[in-house]
């Protein structure tokens, strides 16, 4: 996570942040914040085949992935 951020987010321009958040069921929560939720979701597709975010997809569950919004 802290790679995918680093090296590849930190520098695509609309990306606000994102903070990763370990629930006490041992599940986490990857929080994206951009100018927009569209673009936000264009960052998350865009991780797929990127060398930064490989591991950290690796970790990641297909199924288990949500969108939503917070206000």
């Amino acid at each position: 996570w802290t790679r995918m951020t680093s090296e590849y987010l930190s520098g695509e321009q609309g990306w606000r942040g994102q903070r990763l958040l370990k629930l006490q069921d041992g599940s986490f929560i990857d929080l994206a914040f951009a100018v927009n939720p569209a673009y936000s979701q264009s960052l998350c597709d865009s991780w797929a085949g990127n060398p930064a975010c490989t591991a950290f997809l690796d970790l990641i569950e297909p199924v288990s992935i949500e969108f939503g919004t917070v206000f």
